[in-house]
């Protein structure tokens, strides 16, 4: 170690200090649509690696309040988004050094910056690319015909120019739904208009925007909720609903502009064409898609697939048995939750969250609110109801599920080194090797 510091065992400057956490608490702040789990133990382990004890992190959706040795700072961010993956695995390492002594205050925030501001691994023609191999992939499963794969991935297309093509445009982060849903929907309803489509119109554009319905963020909030964080919580649900409403009025305009009744908008499925096994390669396709969407590192491929793999056996394993679709879910979250953390222990792959975001999405019952939404504007009452009742059903099933998991988990770490810190990232080891290099920003595996 050439810190003078560290060489001497004496605390560094507080004001240094404290605006490594300011710079900590301002990313994290910025990532947090999945959530402030974990945020606030991050931010104090991070100080107390440095000897300050004395730090007080209060953290909301758009602000945190980070107090240490009579210093305080009130962060603010507009709109919370999700992080690009390999930032967050760059993050555990960078982390991992810090708890292991590696790292001087200046060091570990010039690392830090270095992490946030590093160039997406995959340039944009990639990431449409992805969002049209998720489309299509999901359409497999939501939709289950030829039909919806070909639009899913059409319109994926479309939902992608829109998730990359307007990230530099002032507050366009706050309409992007409106506009995907508009342009997607506009889009399907103009093609079933002609003639050119045969199913549901109001199922068909459902892939093409699934990137934009809220089914994660508001499961995360009722994670927050049974968690104790009730500010958290609320103010997640409010977006959530503010999303939803965005998306559906999309529909409307489409349906209006285009004189198509509001009837035709009933998400009416049909008997999937497919065999039930073809959700596995489906969903490795999804995986392959989201890894380029979310800007995941190659390395983390393999234990991303595992992971959804798993999820959909146990799932589809427990529906048959119960024969109940919710028993299914709970359990593929239980599942995802455990395999997750299980393959994260080794401190050189990413934090458990980065191979659960993926089954998340596929688990999310975001797609029965926004389905009941539809059903509910076109007239269909009762159906309209009845996938509003599963959304709420199947987000209690899912947030329990990862929340049971997350406990049974906690069982087993006093049988875990001693040495170890809590952290947003799981259990992060104080022993040499932890820490990361400059390849961590690549994606490539050290």
């Amino acid at each position: 170690m050439s810190d003078k510091n560290i060489e001497s065992n004496a605390p560094p400057d507080a004001q240094e200090v404290f605006s490594l956490l300011s710079d900590l608490s301002g990313a994290l702040l910025k990532w947090s649509e999945e959530g402030i789990s974990g945020m606030e133990e991050t931010i104090v382990g991070v100080g107390e690696a440095y000897g300050y004890k004395d730090i007080t992190v209060l953290f909301s959706p758009q602000s945190v309040l980070l107090s240490m040795s009579h210093k305080v700072t009130l962060l603010r961010a507009e709109l919370p988004g999700l992080p690009e993956l390999f930032k967050v695995t760059a993050l555990r390492h960078w982390h991992n050094d810090i708890l292991a002594g590696k790292l001087s205050v200046e060091a570990a925030r010039t690392r830090l910056q270095q992490i946030l501001t590093a160039p997406s691994l995959y340039a944009t023609p990639l990431v449409i690319l992805g969002a049209m191999l998720f489309s299509a992939a999901l359409a497999f499963d939501f939709v289950g015909t030829w039909e919806g794969v070909i639009v899913g991935a059409l319109t994926g297309i479309l939902g992608a120019w829109c998730f990359v093509g307007g990230k530099n445009i002032r507050d366009y982060p706050k309409i992007m739904p409106l506009v995907a849903s508009l342009l997607v929907s506009f889009c399907v309803l103009g093609a079933w208009k002609l003639g050119w489509l045969t199913g549901s119109p109001g199922l068909l554009l459902i892939p093409g925007i699934f990137l934009f319905i809220p089914g994660d963020t508001i499961t995360v909030q009722a994670l927050e909720l049974v968690e104790g964080h009730w500010d958290a919580a609320v103010d997640r649900l409010a977006y959530s609903v503010g999303v939803f409403i965005l998306l559906i009025f999309g529909v409307l305009i489409s349906a209006t502009v285009l004189g198509v009744p509001f009837s035709a908008l009933v998400p009416t499925a049909t008997a999937s064409i497919f065999p039930w096994w073809v959700i596995y390669p489906s969903y490795v396709v999804v995986t392959i898609g989201m890894m380029l969407v979310l800007q995941m590192r190659r390395a983390d491929l393999f234990w991303a697939i595992l992971t959804i793999i798993i999820t959909t056996i146990v799932a589809q394993i427990v529906t048959s048995l119960a024969s109940n679709e919710l028993a299914g879910t709970f359990a593929g979250a239980i599942a995802m939750t455990l395999v997750a953390k299980i393959i994260a222990i080794d401190p050189q792959r990413s934090p458990a969250y980065v191979y659960m975001v993926i089954p998340f999405f596929t688990l999310t019952p975001g797609t029965h609110g926004l389905s009941g939404l539809e059903g509910l504007i076109s007239g269909q009452s009762v159906s309209g109801v009845t996938d509003l009742s599963s959304l709420f059903t199947n987000l209690l099933a899912l947030s329990l599920g990862i929340f049971i998991a997350s406990m049974i988990w906690r069982q087993f770490q006093p049988l875990q080194p001693t040495n170890q810190a809590t952290s947003r990232f799981g259990k992060q080891q104080k022993v040499a090797g932890a820490g990361a290099s400059q390849t961590d920003l690549k994606g490539d595996p050290k």
